[in-house]
C-alpha cells in the first residue's frame, strides 16, 4: 500500500501528487513490498521515516484559510468550526509578515489566552481585521475556559509550572537563558547589502553573533529583532506629560513600550479623562470606530490633540502595548554557522 506523503492542499496537480508520492515511498521504503531500491534509503532514513506519519497529520490539519488572496468572509467560513484563536487568526491578512511582532497564528492565540490586548497590530489587515476581531472578542466573551491552557502555550507559563510529575516535567517547563521576554543582546558581525549600486531596493545578507547565549534554530525559523524608540520622541512625549524629570518612566518608553497607535484599552481611559467636551465627543467616535483619523495617529498625535485627555504618566506607560520584535525569516543553519545567525 503507498502511503501518500503530500496533502492534498499541497501546490501540484493531482499526477503531481500522484508521482512524488510514489517516488517518496520508493525513496524511503514506505512503499510496500518489492520496491527494489527502498532498503538502503530507509534505513538512513528511519529518524526522518519515523515522524512522517505525525508531520503528514499536522500537514493535513493546517490552516486553509492562511491565503493572503482569499476574501475574509470564506476565511472565516473555512475556520467556522474550528476553536476561538482558529477563527482570530482566519480574521487575519495571512502574510505573517512580522510586523506586529507575532506570525499570524501566534498573534491569535495570544489574543486568545489574553496576553496580548491589542487587536490593532495586523497592519496589512487594516480597520477591516480589527473591527472582525472585535467582534470575534465581544462574541467569546471577556473570560475564556481556554484561556489559562492556552497562555501556558504562549507565555509559559499556567497547570504545567505546577505539575507534580517530577523530573519529566522539569525538563518541559525549563527556561532558556533568553528568549522573547528577555532578548540577547546580540552583536552584529556584517551587513553586506545584495542590491547593486543603485537599485531602490535595500536587501541585505546580515550576520549576527549568538555566542553565550546558547540559542538554537533551524532554517525557517524567525528571528526577532527587538528595537528601541527614539530618545528625542520619548523626552517629547514626557514634556507633554508633565513627567520630564521621570527616568524611569524614559526607560521604559525608550525599550519597552509601544508608541504607535494607542490600543483601546488607552483610547478608553483618555475617554474618561478628557475634561473637554469635544474632545470627549471626539475620542468617543475614535473609540467606537466612527472616526479613522486614529489609524494613522501615534500616541504623541494623540496626545497633542487632546491636550484635556491626561492622567498620570506612570499610568498612561502601564496601558501602552509592549514593544515588538520585527521577525525576519532564518536562512543559515547552526551546523555551518556554530554561535552565528
Amino acid at each position: 500500500m503507498t502511503i501518500p506523503l503530500l496533502p492534498e492542499s499541497a501546490p501540484f496537480s493531482p499526477a503531481q501528487r500522484a508521482w512524488l508520492n510514489g517516488f517518496f515511498a520508493g525513496l524511503l521504503g514506505l512503499g510496500g513490498e518489492g520496491n527494489g531500491n527502498g532498503n538502503g534509503a530507509a534505513s538512513a532514513g528511519a529518524a526522518a521515516t519515523a515522524t512522517a506519519p505525525a508531520a503528514v497529520a499536522e500537514a493535513e490539519e493546517d490552516f486553509p484559510w492562511h491565503d493572503p488572496a482569499m476574501p475574509m468572509d470564506e476565511r472565516l467560513k473555512l475556520a467556522e468550526e474550528r476553536p476561538y484563536e482558529r477563527k482570530l487568526m482566519a480574521a487575519m491578512a495571512q502574510l505573517d509578515c512580522g510586523a506586529c511582532g507575532y506570525l499570524c497564528k501566534t498573534y491569535s492565540e495570544a489574543i486568545a489566552a489574553g496576553a496580548e490586548k491589542s487587536l490593532t497590530k495586523c497592519v496589512p489587515g487594516g480597520k477591516e481585521t480589527a473591527r472582525k476581531l472585535k467582534e470575534l472578542v465581544a462574541a467569546h466573551g471577556a473570560t475564556t475556559t481556554s484561556g489559562v491552557a492556552m497562555k501556558s502555550l504562549v507565555a509559559g507559563s499556567g497547570p504545567a509550572a505546577t505539575t507534580t510529575n517530577g523530573a519529566a516535567m522539569k525538563s518541559v517547563v525549563a527556561q532558556p537563558a533568553y528568549d522573547r521576554s528577555r532578548p540577547f543582546p546580540a552583536k552584529l558581525i556584517a551587513s553586506l547589502p545584495l542590491n547593486r549600486p543603485g537599485s531602490q531596493k535595500d536587501t541585505r545578507h546580515v550576520m549576527i553573533n549568538l555566542a553565550g547565549s546558547d540559542l538554537a534554530y533551524k532554517p525557517g525559523d524567525a528571528l526577532g529583532v527587538f528595537p528601541e524608540n527614539c530618545p528625542e520622541l520619548v523626552d517629547e512625549l514626557l514634556r507633554v506629560l508633565g513627567a520630564a524629570d521621570r527616568l524611569d518612566l524614559r526607560a521604559a518608553l525608550i525599550r519597552e513600550s509601544s508608541l504607535a497607535r494607542p490600543g483601546d484599552d488607552l483610547v478608553e481611559r483618555l475617554v474618561e479623562c478628557a475634561t473637554n467636551p469635544d474632545e470627549a465627543d471626539h475620542l468617543t467616535r475614535l473609540r467606537d470606530g466612527e472616526d479613522d483619523w486614529i489609524d494613522t495617529a501615534d500616541l504623541l498625535d494623540v496626545l497633542r490633540r487632546f491636550p484635556s485627555a491626561r492622567m498620570d504618566a506612570a499610568e498612561l506607560v502601564s496601558l501602552l502595548s509592549p514593544l515588538q520584535p520585527r521577525l525576519y525569516s532564518i536562512s543559515s543553519s547552526l551546523r555551518a554557522h556554530p554561535e552565528e545567525v
